[in-house]
């Protein structure tokens, strides 16, 4: 597809002299912008060429009148030109979308050349994987598909460009016309070389490899992958560290408070499915006041209180339930350690 620019792309501009037209050139035909010439009086009350009948001087109301009469002018004209764009733009897409390959060659499409753009890696040194390129792949097939769905069946008309409302009848006849031309596998049009591409890059991906690559050290202490590294002693010492960080948390958020409780005599029915049942609960366990006296004290604590005088202290509540995330946080790091080394040893 050839594409030339008449004039320079200037947006509409209420502006002395008025904007140029855009004209696009495809192998198809022509777009013609059909922005016109909005001409400006510089003796005008308003951009628009409203201007006052000579020897008539405004008030106060009759100015407001017009410059509001003038700016909703202008609102509906830039509503206008903008609507022209968007059809203009939709044109040209639709006709990328429908590019025919020239001597049989998909690269002599401009939309198959952007997507060959798209695979290379952000830094320009090398190729996008198949994994990661096959979704761009999926987005622009989307995105061609829903272009040409608009194109060929739009449910409001584009008179600008020339499209018409949907029939309300023999819609899929008119589908399946541009479909098996444009839009199947196969066919001499970028839809169809994308399908093709995505199929083998999918293919391809299965034989790729791990796409999470690690690397060990000479003396196999330390592994290493693209943004780090880690060392097998820190790696033995995270558990301790993360039991450590953990009881640090729980002091804290206890204020001092250590109930006398020995966890080999705690009772708990795992065969209770009642709603809201807590081994906390259960009189058994002698815990359920000790919630009482932790209240009072994160209430009443003088340096890192909860209240406020008779109000909450909302810093204070808020960095409260954050140490609670992060004491669940380093229980379950813990718990994911233990299962995981005693799955090791099954």
């Amino acid at each position: 597809m050839r594409v030339r620019f008449v004039s320079p792309l200037t947006f509409p501009k209420i502006v002395s002299g008025g904007v140029d037209n855009l004209i696009v050139h495809t192998s198809g035909g022509s777009i013609d912008l059909g922005l016109y010439d909005w001409p400006v009086d510089s003796d005008s009350d308003c951009s628009l060429g409203t201007s006052s009948p000579a020897g008539i001087e405004l008030g106060e109301q009759g100015k407001r009148t017009t410059g509001v009469r003038c700016q909703r002018h202008r609102e509906s004209a830039d509503a206008l030109v903008s609507g022209q764009m968007a059809d203009i733009i939709g044109d040209l897409s639709f006709s990328m979308c429908c590019e025919e390959f020239t001597d049989g060659r998909s690269s002599t499409t401009m939309l198959v050349y952007f997507c060959g753009v798209l695979g290379i890696s952000p830094d320009g040194s090398t190729f996008e994987r198949p994994r990661n390129y096959t979704p761009k792949l999926s987005a622009m097939i989307h995105s061609a598909r829903l272009i040409c769905l608009e194109a060929t069946l739009p449910r409001y008309p584009h008179a600008h460009i020339g499209w018409e409302a949907r029939p309300r009848t023999g819609q899929l006849t008119k589908l399946n016309h541009l479909r098996t031309k444009s839009m199947c596998l196969g066919c001499q049009a970028p839809l169809g070389e994308l399908l093709s591409l995505r199929s083998y890059g999918r293919a391809f991906s299965r034989t790729d490899g791990s796409s999470f690559r690690v690397r060990w050290s000479d003396d196999a202490q330390t592994v290493s992958w693209a943004n780090g590294s880690l060392d097998l002693s820190d790696f033995r010492s995270f558990g301790q560290r993360s039991i450590e960080s953990a009881e640090t948390l729980i002091d804290r958020m206890m204020y001092g408070l250590r109930p006398n409780c020995d966890l080999n005599s705690i009772h708990d029915d795992m065969s209770v499915v009642k709603h809201g049942y807590s081994f906390v609960q259960d009189s058994r366990n002698d815990l359920a006041t000790k919630y009482f006296d932790l209240s009072s004290l994160a209430c009443l604590d003088s340096k890192n209180g909860l209240m406020s005088g008779e109000s909450w202290n909302v810093k204070a509540v808020r960095r409260y339930l954050n140490q609670d995330h992060e004491v669940l946080k380093q229980l379950g790091l813990v718990l994911h350690r233990v299962v995981s080394e005693q799955s090791q040893t099954i």
